[in-house]
């Protein structure tokens, strides 16, 4: 497997909660389309099986089971705004 390393910039995002102390997804996507928006390069995401048995920082931590949604949507968003980018 090749060494990869992280290259241009990576931010790490902090997570918005609603008031009953569940994470706002809402608030969270718009977090992300605006690091995208904005040029980064990748986005560091808190990621667990099952985040109410996590050992530390449970609550912060978004269900694995609902990453390949989030990644497809980060994906469209980048793909669609560097389309824009190189269209003069």
């Amino acid at each position: 497997m090749p060494n990869r390393s992280l290259q241009g910039i990576v931010t790490a995002l902090v997570t918005p909660f609603r008031e009953d102390e569940r994470i706002d997804y809402g608030a969270w996507q718009i977090l992300i389309d605006r690091q995208i928006a904005a040029g980064v390069d990748g986005v560091f995401l808190e990621v667990h099986d099952n985040p109410k048995e996590a050992k530390s920082d449970g609550a912060n931590a978004l269900e694995s089971t609902k990453l390949r949604e989030v990644l497809k949507e980060l994906l469209a968003v980048r793909k669609a705004l560097d389309v824009a980018r190189a269209t003069p």
